[in-house]
């Protein structure tokens, strides 16, 4: 039997608070807690004592732009990953998924990267392992998790779960006293030292956060963080996500050389982040810096100075409700990661472009269907998702035709999700989370 405040699928409950009043969803959603709940008894034979849900995020807007020092636009999105979670006197973290027959099992008396095991395995020990080095304390931990994330498909499925474990130490073990952007370190930490991925803050942030939030990177490990009061139902729009086929997990190098020939740059006018130096400045020195750079380096120097304006354009539209603006802001920023960032073609299947023939199908449906809609290749590109922006009436029109082309599954309608990582038992205790 759930928990009450689990079974309880009504407006206002704590479901309905992150999944939405629509009643179908709240079946479905009712349905996935009912079973970790039901797996973690037979995996473990006693009650989890908590369940936490931790979101997928969207990038709206920023695309390449955190690690010189840029701004992005981004929000959390309804689509999880859940745990039943409960202390254990193991020093060990136990963690079982749904649609593996082994654990994850990663001991706390063994807290050194090990390349050698299982990428789950490599995140939690990270995590672990970041808590221990800055004195705080850590336990064992026994979960049953459930994701709807799917791995590498651009929504930030890893950084989900390391803020999942990271909200679960914090909460169980150091009475809630870490704050976000602690929180978000020690999961950027883990990434960097336990999987050797160079990843930015965004998505810890935006997880963590929940909501539309806007995040600058002037001040790299010290991010500016505002929440924005948008709800792009109630002004009639929905948002889609389209896996289309790519893989972006086997295409790290070159998600490494964006950032490097941007670098490149910079370091050509004797600086580090291209925040630091103007665009009229490139293209001055354009002669010299073909020879010295080369082409590509400078076209991903001018996206990312582009995309930082449209930014904060991005937010102001949103504030002032304009959503034509906006949605105008999202193709521009889509085009512009297609023609200047170039991380749209996949340069490990050459053959094969799921990324750029969901665009171009995205932009011949709002053609034909004579629509106010926007669509972009979302996160890291070369693989995994595009994002569409499009009026919830017609929402089903896109999904069918997608599916149609890219396989049943491929598009999954979402909203924002106004809730960070949260144990949901605490949901009825208080308001939606956000920071500034």
């Amino acid at each position: 039997m759930l928990p009450s405040f689990i079974s309880q699928t009504t407006p206002g409950s704590a479901l309905s608070l992150i999944y939405g009043d629509n009643s179908l969803r709240l079946a479905r959603q009712h349905a996935r807690y009912t079973s970790i709940v039901q797996e973690f008894r037979r995996r473990f034979g006693d009650e989890p004592t908590h369940l936490y849900s931790s979101p997928g995020r969207c990038e709206l807007g920023g695309n390449y732009t955190e690690h010189h020092g840029g701004a992005v636009l981004a929000t959390a999105i309804d689509l999880d990953m859940i745990a039943a979670v409960s202390t254990c006197e193991e020093q060990a973290i136990t963690l079982y998924s749904l649609g593996y027959q082994q654990p994850f099992v990663v001991s706390l008396n063994s807290l050194f990267p090990n390349h050698s095991e299982h990428q789950t395995c490599q995140l939690l020990r990270g995590i672990a392992a970041g808590f221990d080095a800055r004195g705080y304390r850590i336990g064992g931990i026994r979960m049953v998790l459930q994701s709807d994330l799917h791995l590498a498909s651009g929504l930030s499925s890893s950084a989900a779960l390391e803020m999942l474990l990271a909200t679960i130490l914090n909460d169980f073990f150091n009475h809630s006293s870490l704050d976000l952007r602690e929180l978000a370190a020690i999961g950027q930490e883990a990434e960097h030292l336990f999987w050797r991925k160079p990843v930015g803050l965004l998505d810890y942030v935006t997880i963590g956060t929940g909501g539309v939030v806007h995040i600058s990177f002037r001040a790299s490990a010290n991010p500016l963080i505002e929440t924005l009061k948008v709800d792009f139902e109630s002004l009639g729009y929905e948002l889609l996500v389209i896996h289309p086929g790519g893989d972006h997990a086997q295409v790290a190098e070159d998600y490494q050389k964006i950032s490097e020939e941007m670098r490149s740059v910079a370091e050509f006018f004797g600086q580090s982040r291209l925040r630091e130096i103007d665009e009229a400045d490139v293209i001055r020195r354009l002669p010299e810096l073909r020879r010295s750079v080369g082409d590509r380096a400078i076209l991903r120097s001018l996206h990312f100075f582009g995309e930082n304006e449209r930014v904060a354009k991005q937010v102001e539209a949103l504030r002032d409700r304009e959503m034509g603006d906006f949605l105008s802001l999202v193709i521009a920023s889509g085009s512009s990661s297609w023609r200047l960032l170039q991380n749209v073609f996949d340069p490990v299947h050459s053959l094969t472009q799921p990324l750029g023939l969901a665009l171009v199908l995205a932009e011949l449906q709002t053609r034909q269907l004579r629509l106010s809609s926007a669509y972009r290749v979302h996160g890291g590109g070369f693989g995994g998702t595009i994002l569409l922006v499009v009026p919830r009436e017609f929402s089903r029109i896109y999904q069918l035709e997608m599916e149609e082309a890219f396989g049943e599954g491929t598009c999954h309608r979402t909203k924002i999700r106004t809730f960070g990582c949260v144990d949901i038992h605490a949901l009825e205790a208080r308001p939606a989370s956000g920071m500034s």
